[in-house]
């Protein structure tokens, strides 16, 4: 119990993610289909690695009581045969072993019968350390032969199942509880780290969470592979730049919206990336020089126009205009009192007097005066310059009057309001628009589109303002402002003569250089924005796969192995330990100084074995004798089976070879010993070492399952339901006996002589065999029998030898050698039929029945 609860304790502290699939794996060996689907969904809802939408369970921590507190899952499966084997060696393909599910089988074979196969098959299906064993078709045939097959029969909670499966990839069948031993297991068992077999229940948690997580892990690896190999190629990106290096650096905290802001060209960019790539071709085309210059008029053009449109705003701006209203307002303002003056001359007989060409008149008067040294305008009596009369007195005063009218003020002031509003309403010419004109505009307009638009809309709006105020200069005009292109003109003057510049620096190689790669990093930007899609896209992707890597991480079983590597040391490792201290002391290897070497990974417990004290020692089996090796290998293989919670059968193929004759003793006791809790099944070629397994079992109560193997010229694997006759006990012997004399006569006749004599021979071979097991099973109790490796003394007071009793056994032996030895021709009897068999045959039953004990 402190096992379990220490698991529970550390479980417990674990993420609720962990504790749910321990929980779930408590019940089960593995988890597969929806099982493993739905938990896995779950790891990964524990660390947002899902798609949004995805509902997965909620995980449940586990109890105490979730956790086995031990081997509570029933009976082990029971082989319950094995053969039909398919593509493999040389066997027939229509023999098939049966095994007793509980007890001893024994499947007995003389070398080269086809044992070895058999028990290779049963490794590919069974739990075995030479799980990387082949099985191989008959290779003196095709090698596209059929694929090697075997049909196995089995008992689950005693349940029947068949399935004939592939044997180079079979399925799991849940037969692992099975373990083989053969030759080949016995050199990986000494020589090689292996996989402890057996461990509690509870560790047994651990294992398989840890090759569960170890699973997902491999499945979180290839899902991110997939996610990775989805990763956009940008093959236009070549060349170095920073668009390249935020594209290479993208990850799942990438800032989607500032890399976009990173990739967009505002409209000068845009034109110095045209501009970069005129510069280039024209560096290309050795015209570099040439457009430049040209670049540059532009630029003094530009530069001159835009003046010429700032001062053609400030012509008709608020200012100007108010100007020019005053101007006009001054002159009307000055023309009515001129007209007001004038009109104290409306009544003189002569009309117009006062008015404009009146003046002009008087003036040329008073020049013509002037010039001739006379006064004007005459006193009375003078002459008048125009009349030539005498001027009166009447006359003279008015003529007074009109010399003071032209003299006064108002014309002055008329006259000058007059000449300010002509110089005023000369700045609103529309010759000032018409110099705006030029041919460098015009050109614009297959250059330039938008700005010669702009340029014609701007020049038409002034004409038409200077025009209108032109015809109305004191008029109260609300005008609106009008969009000047001179910024423009100026911005695009500007950049030609960037150009311009930049076409001369062309002719340096470094600055031809920056200017390639200037265009490459705006080129690049834009190829950035182009599939700015995919790139949204492929952050989203990373986000995931950095969801799917934190998953990774958290299924590392780097905890789980610490901790099965300390309850291994504490419990497993030292349990298999001392039950293998046992076994090597019962094998009489307690000379060996041995030891287990414990290694943990992935959740697996693994131990080699090492010899105590030695430095940079060779492999352990070029140390050991061939029996010792045998013997250390057994000792392994019982204390892992020692250690089992379960009832998992075991299977050995020749196990005391190499051994001697006391520890072929121990390893029988222990054969038997194992098969009254599980079941046993052994091949061997052995016969007194099976004779000494069958005693063994009878002496324990009970009686052993055995069956045949042989061959027939080159086919092997031949099985009979039956032991071989020379391994059955006298009883059983007669038996066989019996039956042959019923059937004699219902057999297919003999073809000749010779085969109706080898019948009889046999027959009498074969009661002569039981003659002699009777002299050692009842004339003599037993206390001498070949293959026998004790005299039993004990058994003498038992023995009973009468004359009559040696006289029986002396007839039947010397019936039966009649027919045994080889004799001459002319000595040969009659051949015996049915009824005379059966005679000699029931003598030996009266022998039987004559000697059987008394209690």
């Amino acid at each position: 119990m402190a096992l379990r609860d220490d698991l529970h304790e550390w479980l417990a502290a674990q993420s609720p993610w962990q504790q749910d699939l321990a929980k779930r794996l408590a019940s089960r060996t593995h988890l597969d289909g929806d099982e493993y689907d739905d938990a896995l969904a779950m790891v990964k809802g524990a660390f947002d690695a899902l798609p949004d939408g995805t509902a997965v369970a909620e995980p449940e921590t586990i109890a105490l009581d979730d956790l086995p507190a031990g081997s509570t899952a029933g009976p082990s499966p029971r082989l319950a045969g094995f053969g039909r084997l398919q593509g493999v060696g040389i066997v027939a393909d229509d023999q098939e072993l049966t095994f007793a599910a509980d007890g001893l089988t024994i499947i007995y074979g003389a070398n080269a019968t086809g044992k070895t196969t058999y028990v290779r098959g049963l490794k590919r299906v069974c739990r075995a350390v030479d799980c990387d064993t082949q099985v191989r078709g008959n290779i003196f045939l095709s090698p596209t032969g059929p694929p090697a097959t075997a049909k196995v029969e089995f008992l689950v909670s005693g349940e029947r199942r068949a399935q004939q499966l592939n044997l180079t990839s079979p399925p799991n069948l849940d037969l692992d509880a099975i373990s083989v031993f053969d030759a080949r297991c016995a050199e990986l068992y000494v020589d090689e780290m292996n996989a402890v077999a057996y461990v509690p229940s509870a560790v047994l948690v651990l294992t398989r969470l840890a090759v569960t997580q170890d699973r997902m892990r491999r499945d979180i690896t290839s899902e991110i592979s997939e996610l990775t190999a989805k990763h956009p190629r940008f093959p236009e990106l070549g060349v170095p730049t920073a668009a390249k290096a935020r594209v290479d650096g993208l990850g799942a905290t990438t800032h989607i919206e500032e890399l976009r802001g990173f990739a967009t060209l505002d409209e000068e960019e845009q034109a110095r990336g045209a501009e970069l790539r005129a510069v280039i071709a024209a560096a290309t085309s050795k015209g570099a020089r040439t457009d430049a210059q040209a670049a540059r008029q532009d630029a003094a053009q530009a530069t001159a126009l835009a003046q010429q449109l700032r001062d053609l705003e400030v012509r008709i701006d608020g200012a100007a205009i108010e100007t020019l209203r005053t101007r006009a307002t001054e002159a009307a303002q000055a023309n009515a009192a001129l007209e007001l003056a004038a009109k104290e001359f409306s009544d003189l007989p002569v009309p117009g007097v006062g008015e404009e060409p009146w003046e002009r008149l008087w003036r040329a008067a008073r020049d013509f005066s002037e010039a001739t040294g006379g006064a004007f305008p005459p006193a009375a009596g003078d002459r008048c310059p125009l009349c030539l009369q005498e001027v009166e007195p009447d006359a003279a005063a008015r003529m007074g009057h009109f010399e003071a009218h032209v003299k006064s003020s108002i014309h002055e002031q008329a006259s000058a309001a007059a000449e300010s509003l002509k110089q005023v309403a000369a700045t609103v010419d529309e010759q000032h628009v018409i110099a705006c004109r030029t041919r460098f505009v015009a050109g614009l307009e297959e250059r330039e589109p938008a700005l010669h638009k702009a340029l014609e809309q701007y020049l038409s709006a002034v004409s038409a303002r200077m025009t209108l105020l032109r015809d109305d200069p004191g008029g109260p005009h609300s005008l609106p402002a009008l969009d000047n292109p001179a910024g423009s003109v100026e911005t695009w003057g500007r950049a030609r003569d960037g150009h311009a510049e930049t076409l001369l620096a062309t002719d340096d190689p470094e600055q031809e250089r920056k200017l390639r790669a200037e265009l490459a990093e705006l080129d690049a930007r834009a190829t950035v924005l182009a599939r700015f899609g995919e790139l949204e896209s492929w952050v989203a992707v990373l986000a995931h796969i950095a969801s799917l890597q934190s998953v990774h991480t958290a299924l590392a079983t780097n905890r789980i192995t610490s901790l099965q590597r300390r309850l291994s040391d504490e419990v497993v490792t030292e349990t298999l330990a001392s039950k293998l201290r046992e076994e090597l002391k019962r094998l009489d290897c307690e000379h060996l100084p041995v030891d287990l070497e414990p290694h943990t990974a992935v959740g697996t417990t693994e131990v080699a074995l090492r010899l105590l004290g030695a430095h940079d020692a060779p492999p352990v089996s070029e140390i050991l004798s061939e029996g010792e090796h045998r013997a250390l290998a057994l000792a392994f293989f019982f204390a892992e089976v020692a250690t089992s919670e379960g009832d998992g059968g075991i299977i050995v193929d020749d196990p005391v070879s190499s051994l001697d004759d006391q520890r072929r003793e121990y390893i029988a006791k222990r054969l038997v010993a194992e098969s009254e809790r599980r079941q046993v099944i052994v091949f061997t070629h052995d016969l007194p070492f099976m004779l000494d397994l069958t005693d063994q079992v009878e002496a324990a109560g009970s009686q052993p399952f055995v069956q045949a193997l042989w061959r027939i010229e080159s086919t092997v694997g031949r099985v009979d339901d039956h032991p071989p006759f020379a391994t059955l006990k006298l009883r059983d012997r007669l038996s066989v006996l019996t039956t042959t004399v019923e059937v004699w006569d219902k057999q297919p006749p003999s073809k000749d002589a010779d085969e109706a004599w080898a019948r009889v021979c046999e027959f009498y071979r074969r009661m002569r065999m039981a003659w002699e097991r009777a002299v050692e099973e009842r004339l003599f109790r037993g206390v001498v029998q070949r293959f026998q490796r004790a005299v039993m003394t004990q058994k003498l007071k038992t023995v009973t030898i009468t004359p009559e009793l040696v006289a029986a056994v002396d007839d039947g032996m010397t019936r039966c050698s009649a027919f045994v030895h080889d004799a001459p021709q002319g000595t040969r009897t009659t051949l015996p039929g049915r009824r005379d068999l059966a005679e000699d045959l029931a003598k030996l039953h009266a022998f039987e029945v004559e000697t059987r004990p008394t209690s």
